[in-house]
């Protein structure tokens, strides 16, 4: 899961081929272990993460989560507390 979006995405330093290669398959999620619809997109997120190592394809695309409560938790801390 990227903790810290500007290191790895935004300042990630790349040649002008990779730049123009380079694909991001983010999803963002509340929390993990949700039922329904979240666990189904997981589970086809994580099967098609493993399935493109195990084939080496795709290398340019790179996957990650983003845990919405984690990245605002303290900004909704500040503004409920505030």
């Amino acid at each position: 899961m990227i903790e810290n979006y500007a290191e790895m995405i935004m300042d990630e330093t790349l040649t002008p081929e990779e730049d123009k290669e380079q694909i991001w398959f983010l999803i963002i999620t509340v929390a993990t272990g949700q039922p329904g619809v979240s666990k189904f997109i997981g589970h086809v997120f994580d099967a098609t993460y493993n399935y493109t190592l195990e084939k080496g394809e795709l290398p340019h695309v790179r996957f990650d989560r983003i845990d919405y409560s984690n990245v605002t938790s303290i900004t909704t801390k500040r503004a409920v507390w505030s």
